[in-house]
């Protein structure tokens, strides 16, 4: 698989927000890559990390979102 490089134009303006996302990027290419080494025990471990990291992420996400009373924080949330 061919592993995606950050952009700027991904980025949000939101430092901790930008550093988030670049994490979850390089979870999904540490998956890409176990995956073409045919690597279960590593595919296994990325999926939970990533798992993890991306119910965190949402959860601060959200928090920031509440806190600037952003219109849409509720939809977004149920999605």
């Amino acid at each position: 698989m061919e592993e995606v490089q950050w952009q700027e134009s991904f980025n949000t303006g939101i430092e901790e927000v930008d550093n988030q996302h670049k994490q979850l990027l390089e979870y999904l290419n540490q998956l890409g890559r176990a995956i073409t080494l045919n690597n279960d025990n590593e595919v296994k471990s990325v999926i939970q990390g990533l798992g993890d990291y991306t119910m965190s992420h949402f959860a601060f996400e959200e928090a920031l979102m509440t806190e600037a009373k952003y219109a849409y924080a509720g939809p977004h949330k149920h999605v």
